[in-house]
């Protein structure tokens, strides 16, 4: 099983703004940074939780945040309440000038999500395994436990979402 994407992206091309996104968020969360639209194109990839695209300097389109790959998981915290982008296009919305803890409350509210839907889709892929197969294996019984161990955790992280946040995720929204 690969390991959940936990790493926070923060994308702008203004150095102070970069700065105090990262530091809101590096003492709870593993933080890389991009500089403009195609370094972040470029980043994306499976260790990716978040996207923080700081929109005002960055010409960075929603759908260049898609990717081919159908085992990503990010979530998309968008920093312009003026853009054209919104709130149904990206998963969060905030002021460009929102404080610090508003955007790590934020932040840490999507990395949940994705682990969420990680562990979701995980869970599901190895179940379907599970039912094309032996179930007197070793394998099977290491499956078992795989999957036995994957439910508790989508009870602890579906302890701390909201309803409608576990909802979205599992209805793919």
């Amino acid at each position: 099983m690969t390991a959940a994407p936990d790493v926070v992206l923060v994308s702008s091309s203004d150095e102070k703004q970069r700065r105090l996104i990262t530091n809101a968020l590096r003492d709870r969360l593993p933080v890389r940074t991009a500089t403009g639209a195609e370094t972040t194109a470029a980043s994306l990839d499976a260790s990716i939780a978040v996207v923080v695209v700081d929109a005002t300097t960055v010409d960075l389109s929603v759908g260049a945040l898609d990717t081919d790959d159908e085992r990503t998981f990010h979530q998309v915290l968008w920093l312009d309440r003026s853009a054209e982008t919104t709130a149904e296009q990206v998963d969060a919305v905030l002021d460009r000038d929102a404080s610090g803890e508003a955007i790590r409350t934020t932040v840490e509210r999507l990395q949940l999500r994705a682990r969420y839907d990680w562990l979701l889709t995980t869970f599901y892929e190895l179940a379907a395994v599970g039912e094309s197969t032996d179930t007197a294996s070793d394998t099977a019984h290491d499956r078992e436990q795989e999957l036995e161990a994957i439910k508790r955790e989508l009870d602890r992280v579906a302890a701390q979402l909201d309803d409608s946040d576990a909802f979205d995720i599992a209805l793919d929204e």
